[in-house]
């Protein structure tokens, strides 16, 4: 059954065949996950207002652009389609010229609302694993990690490793681990979800 006041939409997308962190899904989850080009030159399961996916009409068109990606990313790019009346239409970018180097790698992000929206993504990842580098660190260890990964901190954020784990039991922290939970944003292979809620549950117990 359609969803009611919402159109069908179709749109050829170019995805990452063997995007790491869609296979690392699979892997743990079943069934197959992918990755398509949004419009900063990164990698999404899906599209944000902030950072929708680039869209193509035309299947030869959309055939071009990822033989041009593969090219520049030595990656191998290929054609999917998505389409339903579930798509929501500011999720999605119709390809132009101003998008043509996001082809060829990762651009700075275009907005400020997709920028700070990056900013949060890394401090999360970030502050997470000072946490769970502190935890898993040997007794005898404990000590130096914990100053080695203020220190970081501090340089990064000007926080400690108490205000990362305070950080991480917020809104924001919260709504990114969310959208990173669904695709929205990428870890990059730096963490997985799950550790990253592990992560959480540790702070939760610091704070």
């Amino acid at each position: 059954m359609g969803t009611p006041n919402r159109p069908y939409q179709s749109f050829f997308v170019i995805e990452h065949a063997g995007h790491g962190s869609a296979a690392i899904e699979d892997q743990r989850h079943g069934g197959q996950h992918y990755r398509f080009l949004n419009v900063t030159g990164r990698w999404s399961a899906r599209g944000t207002h902030a950072v929708p996916l680039l869209t193509w009409k035309d299947r030869q068109e959309a055939e071009a652009a990822a033989t041009i990606a593969s090219k520049a990313r030595d990656r191998v790019i290929k054609v999917s389609s998505l389409g339903g009346d579930s798509l929501v239409a500011d999720r999605f970018a119709a390809f132009g010229e101003r998008h043509a180097d996001a082809l060829l790698g990762y651009l700075p992000y275009a907005t400020a609302a997709a920028m700070k929206l990056e900013e949060r993504r890394v401090k999360t990842i970030d502050c997470a694993g000072a946490v769970l580098r502190v935890h898993r660190a040997m007794d005898e260890e404990r000590t130096r990690i914990l100053k080695d990964e203020g220190g970081l901190l501090q340089q990064a954020y000007r926080i400690t490793v108490f205000s990362a784990a305070q950080f991480l039991t917020g809104k924001k922290a919260d709504e990114v681990i969310t959208m990173l939970e669904a695709g929205e944003l990428d870890t990059e292979g730096k963490l997985s979800v799950q550790e990253l809620r592990d992560a959480v549950q540790l702070a939760k117990s610091y704070c």
